[in-house]
């Protein structure tokens, strides 16, 4: 089933302890605030328990089985009805999901994952295209661990180094994701939330919040640098004509040997931020038809991977043609998103980095070729 954008479906995961619901509280307060209705659809696995259904009973494999099943039903229901009242009421809607489906993927090995996609008669592609943003909240088991507790919900049972597990593995099954952000514990209570609301309220269209990206060139590139538990990831991305002082790109996105097709607005706000207006998706005859409106191409893999509490993403430049920046030799570029500006980061040990943050020659747009 393919809902497109016209409800934006969010999926807030990590591991217990992370300010899941504190964060969802506070997201429906905020959306309401600008107009936007938000519903929460709480945590399928916490249902279950409660039903007194679990893992003694079903067993491992087929509970997951059945959670990832019964999950898909919730999640296309409530999308359903929220169509239907957006339709009727002419009200922006909003999905909030306690977890998503990939969280699966945390509780069982990768052979067993893959049954479990074959039995539900999924990929790994379709369920990350169901949501438009993942956010992450780390749990407090990883860098605030006087504050882990399993006390709020006592479905949960799981100690600090089972939580920390959990929160690693929940980051990588969905590393591959177009919107995938890592909310760590680097900063207060107040301020994680905070920041993770920045994320959300940009991603529905709020005016205020601006994507934050820290650029670094990597030298001396290799490929045995490429993060082991990372995906490949091959992009495209046309540039179209600038309107309006509105960047217009449409891109190609492959992961698990599956492609999605995005159409993307931006405009600029200074040295470190860009304010995105507007992404959709978009079907492969759409983007081929305007993909052949322009010669302005870029190329890349890219590899996604986390480190140190932040989300990472290595590209790899393949075309050569337009862009003296490429033609010097191989370009390889590691981008950051931060909430702020300020926040700080480390980076894996013996990289050579040189942060080109702001210098425009290193922008995608630039080593298309594309002028203005």
């Amino acid at each position: 089933m393919d809902f497109q954008c016209e409800v934006p479906c969010i999926a807030v995961t990590g591991a217990p302890c992370g300010g899941k619901s504190t964060f969802l509280a506070k997201a429906i307060r905020l959306l309401a605030e600008r107009g936007i209705y938000a519903v929460a659809l709480s945590e399928t696995a916490t249902e279950l328990f409660r039903a007194n259904v679990t893992l003694d009973i079903l067993g491992r494999i087929d509970f997951q089985i059945e959670l990832l099943q019964y999950s898909q039903v919730r999640e296309n229901r409530y999308r359903r009805i929220l169509q239907k009242l957006s339709g009727r009421h002419g009200v922006k809607m909003v999905l909030l999901c306690d977890r998503g489906l990939l969280d699966a993927a945390a509780y069982v090995s990768s052979d067993e994952f893959e049954e479990i996609l074959s039995a539900v008669g999924v990929t790994r592609h379709s369920l990350l295209q169901r949501y438009d943003l993942v956010v992450h909240l780390v749990t407090a088991a990883c860098g605030a661990e006087e504050f882990y507790t399993c006390e709020n919900n006592p479905q949960r049972s799981d100690s600090l180094h089972e939580a920390q597990l959990l929160d690693a593995k929940t980051q990588l099954a969905w590393l591959g994701h177009p919107n995938h952000f890592v909310i760590d514990n680097s900063t207060g209570f107040d301020e994680k939330v905070r920041r993770a609301l920045q994320v959300l309220a940009r991603k529905v269209g709020m005016p205020e919040p601006l994507e934050t990206e820290r650029k670094f060139l990597l030298r001396d590139f290799r490929e045995d640098m490429i993060p082991l538990e990372s995906v490949e990831i091959v992009i495209e991305q046309a540039y179209l004509p600038i309107a309006d002082g509105i960047e217009r790109r449409v891109r190609r996105w492959e992961c698990f040997g599956e492609a999605t097709y995005f159409y993307t607005e931006k405009t600029s706000a200074g040295m470190f931020g860009t304010r995105v207006n507007r992404e959709v998706i978009i079907g492969r005859g759409e983007y081929e038809r305007l993909r052949k409106l322009t010669p302005y191409v870029v190329q890349k893999r890219r590899y996604p991977f986390v480190f140190g509490g932040h989300h990472m993403d290595l590209d790899v430049y393949d075309n050569e043609r337009n862009n003296p920046e490429v033609r010097k030799g191989r370009l390889v570029v590691l981008e950051v998103e931060l909430g702020d500006i300020n926040e700080s980061c480390v980076f894996p040990y013996g990289w050579e980095l040189e942060d080109v943050t702001g210098d425009m020659r290193f922008s995608n747009r630039v080593l298309s070729g594309c002028p203005g």
